[in-house]
């Protein structure tokens, strides 16, 4: 009977998703909204048919440990030491920040006590990763400032969770114990130092050597097998020193990422954090108690609003006090000012702990889910502030020097075409920042318009590649067309900056192998990578399969540069 009695929960739970979150994917909502309606649906609220039971309940704690695994594969510290300014220096600040404050009114004028003030600032202070990437990503501004800066804020929130949900049963502890929660932090320390230390060095003299044997083994399943046993095992170990699973999860996923498997990995666990993490969301849904908000819908409102204005704010500021412009800083503020789909998490691991009362969550969780609701509104008002700001003025296209600032770690993109435009598309899904340089005033006024980091200016200039930063980039991308104008810049950049390397555009392979020949990195003849490409196509059109043509495509590119 019981395993029956769980089979038909089974069915409500898929069918209830398998409805509902299309519907809001196709009205261009996020997913996470569909999971939290879903299970409000087929929760107590409305038609009651499934209760939030224990074995519900562990299984949905698994997406959490999961998405913290796959946040800890992406976040690799290349990445986060190319955007270390903005992600430690912006978003530190905003998160910080807006914790302290929104504590500060949680305690002093709200009547919170302390415990209770820490979760719900910690649970407000992070916005919306699913919400905000699903936006940026479909208007494709990632290359944008503002798009540039928001990920980056949302890289360090996402980071800032793995201490927060470990913090949280150490608060726990403290509040039984004789020296409180100020001994018990220290002693949580203490431990979490020394088994930390013991995964990352196992990790980067295990993983490595376990991954290789299976690939040998060429059995596919055992990858899947060796990383839920990585995962689970020291979640295990962890839990059994007091220290929560999700930050053994995340040292997973970073030592993971620095193997050369983490691809493979991250295919084989993708679809079982969507789905676990689909049934956390919706677990949040069920236990959502329309009565108690109506009851305090005046209090749900003044906080949605007080929440909005005091994120806006000091998210602004933070953007503002890093030299960002204020119109850009504002977009910032709007664009980030919802709570997050990691306060489920906090409020739903802090009233398992009973660290606070379950009618502040719920009134906490109800005034999250208004905020994601907002979030399009938000965006739309953030646009009309940009608009009514961001009035472009003649000094701005050349003030390349002023804009840039201490910026390094970036790519110096000289030309802003079609080819330009690409690549800074390409670097910006990626983090990676840069600044354009482009001799169409039109082009750069329409750029700047819409927060792209392009200016004014001559790549051959040595005084304008100074102001670009160019002794403090990664790299320089040639897209320019004119052959007399890329050999200039190459002479000029070779004998100022030799440290710095160039990647650039060619007309042919005569003209790439004679760039190489001044000191070029890099040379993509644009004539041969277009025949490539329309003949992959063709290939494509008639049949051939993909793997065939990537290895012929591989092939012809070899055989051209060993010409």
């Amino acid at each position: 009977m019981h395993t029956e009695h769980y089979l038909v929960e089974v069915v409500y739970f898929l069918m209830a998703a398998v409805v509902i979150v299309p519907i809001f994917k196709r009205l261009n909502l996020s997913a996470v909204l569909g999971y939290l309606v879903a299970g409000f649906i087929i929760g107590p609220s409305i038609l009651g048919v499934i209760k939030a039971e224990e074995h519900i309940l562990v299984l949905a704690e698994f997406g959490i440990v999961f998405l913290m695994f796959l946040i800890g594969m992406e976040l690799s510290f290349d990445r986060l030491k190319m955007m270390r300014r903005d992600i430690f220096g912006i978003g530190g600040t905003q998160v910080v920040a807006t914790g302290i404050a929104i504590g500060g009114v949680s305690y002093f004028f709200i009547g919170l006590g302390p415990t209770a003030s820490i979760i719900v600032a910690c649970a407000l202070a992070l916005s919306s990763t699913a919400f905000v990437m699903q936006m940026i990503m479909e208007r494709q501004e990632q290359i944008t400032y503002h798009g540039r800066l928001s990920i980056a804020i949302l890289l360090m929130q996402d980071l800032a969770v793995v201490p927060i949900l470990a913090l949280l049963p150490v608060l726990a502890q403290g509040s039984g114990t004789e020296g409180g929660i100020g001994t018990a932090l220290l002693e949580a320390l203490a431990t979490a130092t020394v088994a930390v230390i013991a995964i990352v060095i196992l990790g980067r003299v295990i993983l490595a050597p376990v991954y290789r044997m299976v690939a040998v083994a060429k059995v596919p399943e055992l990858f899947l097998a060796v990383t839920l046993l990585i995962l689970v095992g020291s979640g295990v170990a962890m839990v059994s020193m007091g220290i929560s699973m999700t930050l053994s999860a995340f040292l997973c996923g970073v030592l993971i990422a620095e193997t050369e498997y983490h691809h493979q990995v991250e295919a084989d666990i993708g679809p079982f954090k969507g789905m676990l993490l689909g049934l956390f969301f919706m677990t949040v849904g069920m236990g959502i108690d329309v009565n108690l908000i109506q009851e305090n819908l005046l209090n749900v409102v003044l906080l949605l609003v007080g929440m909005l204005g005091l994120k806006f704010l000091l998210i602004s500021l933070s953007c503002f006090v890093f030299g960002t412009p204020w119109p850009v800083s504002g977009r910032v503020g709007m664009l980030l000012g919802q709570g997050g789909e990691f306060a489920f998490v906090i409020l739903a691991t802090a009233t398992m702990h009973s660290l606070i009362a379950d009618n502040i969550a719920q009134t906490i969780t109800a005034v999250v889910v208004l905020s994601m609701i907002a979030t399009p509104f938000l965006d739309w008002m953030g646009q009309k502030w940009n608009a009514m700001f961001h009035a472009v003025q003649d000094e701005q296209l050349t003030d390349i020097k002023g804009a840039m600032g201490d910026f390094e770690g970036h790519v110096v993109i000289a030309g802003f075409g079609r080819v330009g435009k690409m690549a800074a598309q390409m670097l910006g899904n990626l983090g990676v920042p840069y600044v354009a340089l482009d001799m169409d005033q039109n082009r750069v006024r329409d750029c700047l318009r819409n927060d792209l980091t392009v200016f004014y200016g001559d790549a051959t200039s040595l005084n304008v590649m100074r102001d670009s930063g160019v002794d403090r980039a990664c790299a320089v991308l040639l897209t320019l067309d004119n052959k007399q104008q890329v050999n200039k810049a190459i002479h000029m950049l070779r004998q100022n900056f030799p440290e710095v390397p160039i990647i650039s555009r060619s007309r042919d392979e005569t003209h790439a192998r004679e760039l190489e020949t001044l000191g070029v990195v890099h040379s993509v003849p644009e004539l041969t990578e277009t025949s490539l490409q329309l003949g992959a196509t063709v290939l494509r059109e008639v049949g051939v399969s993909e793997d065939a043509v990537t290895d012929v495509l591989l092939k012809m590119r070899q055989e051209e540069e060993a010409a």
